[in-house]
């Protein structure tokens, strides 16, 4: 189990990540509701898509902008570290 994910589990249970990227969990962070959520990595979502779903860099890019980050599901949702 991805560390933070135990450590979240005692702070926020209702937080969100993607399905199947819990390896992309790289932190946690207080949101200015005072909410802990989620820090992603996107890096590893495209390395992942492109290597294991065989996407080209381009679509792995469209696919995480609509498919991952569009889906905002309330105050739980993941924070995306970009750069």
């Amino acid at each position: 189990m991805n560390q933070f994910k135990k450590i979240m589990g005692e702070i926020n249970p209702d937080a969100l990540y993607p399905t199947g990227y819990e390896d992309a969990i790289v932190g946690i962070v207080c949101t200015s509701e005072h909410n802990y959520v989620f820090l992603i990595d996107v890096n590893i979502i495209i390395n992942k898509l492109v290597n294991e779903d065989n996407m080209d860099e381009a679509e792995a890019m469209e696919h995480l902008d609509f498919n991952i980050m569009g889906a905002y599901m309330g105050k739980n949702s993941p924070v995306y570290k970009v750069w």
